[in-house]
């Protein structure tokens, strides 16, 4: 991903795929705080923003970059994840992402970033939407505004 931003070739979309367990909602998490708070800053502003070992070649955010604690509070403004949630009749985890969940994607991508320049949506897991929710967010997928990445985990 890092190569595919640098060479400005970003797709709108990646799937990331493995065995449950090896990290894939991880890595997830990484490419969007990598987006969110580098994404739109020039090359030496961003360079100054990444750990210092290695920040040419790395997705790494320092834990103390601003974006990297509002993400991990769940308070960033352009980053949506959509994920299994509690259904309120019986209050467990649904065994679905039903399509409610879903349709607050649209709601995010229809206006303009308000912070960083990228909005990103993480989908874990993708195999739990209903056909319904996956229906849902194909049109999104298929025309994806721009400065809009998805990251499907599965």
């Amino acid at each position: 991903m890092w190569q595919a931003f640098r060479s400005g070739r970003l797709h709108h979309a990646w799937l990331i795929t493995g065995p449950r367990g090896i990290g894939k909602a991880t890595l997830a998490f990484r490419f969007a705080r990598f987006l969110l708070a580098i994404g739109k800053h020039e090359d030496e502003e961003r360079a100054s923003l990444l750990p210092d070992e290695n920040p040419a070649r790395t997705l790494a955010v320092a834990p103390e970059h601003p974006t990297f604690k509002r993400i991990a509070s769940g308070g960033h403004a352009d980053l949506i994840t959509v994920n299994r949630r509690v259904n309120e009749k019986t209050g467990r985890v649904r065994a679905e992402i039903v399509v409610e969940d879903v349709r607050t994607v649209a709601n995010l991508l229809a206006h303009t970033p308000a912070e960083d320049g990228w909005r990103v949506v993480v989908i874990d897991a993708a195999e739990d939407m209903t056909r319904s929710s996956a229906n849902a967010i194909l049109k999104a997928l298929e025309e994806p505004p721009p400065q809009s990445v998805f990251l499907l985990v599965s």
